[in-house]
């Protein structure tokens, strides 16, 4: 995995370890490029050039506190052995409980806590795509696309991506779309992009 996508972090000052370190990383990283939200600039100017890559996706989302709703949901639907498999390669477009909190709260905690596994595991496969997409080859593959790019995800199901200014765009089969940031983070295997909306069926 090439270092440079890795997850930025800042310098550990004080004695809060890797999981703390790791998260200010993403959130300065993943954040800075959504339109919903603006990263600190002390965090961001205080970036350096070494890294921390969590060794799977499922390990980096065990370290955030913002993804609890979405590990829940994993586990309930069973994908977290899939996304903890080093062997595998995988992009997981990933929103954040805030971007849940969105949804009315009777239909979020259907969706978290009610939705049958085998229901769940499909709306969250949506979310996934079984290779790494850089931020670069979306913003490549658009242009050459003349406006959009799409990739089967794992539910076999149309994700389609678009440039929104200077952000990137993810629109769903159902029309629902996010921005993505501007960049991916990296862990040993595959890529996460932080959603700044829930773009899965809401009812």
């Amino acid at each position: 995995m090439s270092r440079k996508n890795a997850v930025p972090v800042l310098p550990q000052t004080t004695p809060v370890g890797a999981a703390r370190t790791l998260l200010l990383g993403l959130f300065a990283l993943g954040l800075a490029g959504c339109s919903s939200d603006v990263a600190d600039p002390a965090a961001a100017s205080n970036l350096t050039s070494y890294s921390v890559e969590p060794p799977h996706i499922a390990s980096a989302l065990a370290m955030l506190p913002e993804f609890a709703k979405l590990r829940r949901m994993l586990n309930r639907a069973g994908l977290m052995p899939m996304l903890a498999n080093q062997r595998a390669t995988i992009t997981l477009f990933a929103p954040r409980d805030s971007a849940l909190a969105q949804i009315d709260p009777e239909t979020r905690a259907a969706l978290v806590n009610a939705t049958p596994p085998d229901q769940l595991a499909r709306t969250l496969r949506a979310l996934m795509v079984p290779r790494t997409i850089s931020a670069d080859e979306l913003r490549t593959r658009i242009i050459d696309g003349g406006g959009s790019y799409s990739v089967p995800s794992m539910a076999g199901t149309p994700l389609q991506f678009r440039l929104a200014g200077d952000q990137l765009l993810i629109v769903a089969a159902n029309g629902n779309n996010a921005t993505i940031g501007n960049s991916a983070i990296a862990t040993g295997n595959g890529t996460i992009y932080v959603l700044d909306r829930w773009i899965g069926p809401s009812s």
